[in-house]
C-alpha cells in the first residue's frame, strides 16, 4: 500500500488530502477536506476497475452525513445518513438492477423496516 498526500483544489470546494493505492498502482481510496467544513472529510473508495464503490463523509474519524454504496456496475446499492457513526433517518437499499428493494428508518422513532 502506498499513501500519497496532496493539496489539489477540486471544483466542489474540496481539496484532495490523500490518495491510497494498491501495489499495482490502482487508486482504491481518496480523502478530501471540504473548504466549507474544514473539520469534515469526504471519502471515496473504488473498485479495482476504477468505479466508485463507496462515498461517505466523516468528522473526527466517524461517519457523519450521507453515505452511498454502489455495485460494480455503477448502480446505487445503499444510501442513508449517519451521525457520529450511527444511522439516522431513512436508508434505502437497491437491487443490482436499480430497483428499490427495502427502506428502513433509524432514529428518534426507533429502528425498523417499512
Amino acid at each position: 500500500m502506498i499513501t500519497v498526500h496532496c493539496n489539489n483544489q477540486q471544483p466542489d470546494n474540496a481539496t484532495l488530502k490523500q490518495i491510497m493505492r494498491d501495489e499495482d498502482g490502482s487508486v482504491y481510496k481518496r480523502v478530501f477536506t471540504l473548504s466549507t467544513a474544514p473539520d469534515r472529510e469526504r471519502v471515496e473508495i473504488y473498485f479495482k476497475s476504477g468505479g466508485l464503490k463507496e462515498l461517505y463523509f466523516r468528522r473526527d474519524g466517524r461517519l457523519e452525513g450521507p453515505r452511498q454504496l454502489f455495485y460494480s456496475n455503477g448502480m446505487l446499492s445503499e444510501s442513508g445518513n449517519w451521525r457520529s457513526d450511527r444511522r439516522i433517518g431513512e436508508f434505502r437499499y437497491y437491487r443490482e438492477d436499480g430497483q428499490l428493494d427495502c427502506v428502513q428508518y433509524f432514529g428518534l422513532l426507533g429502528d425498523g423496516s417499512r
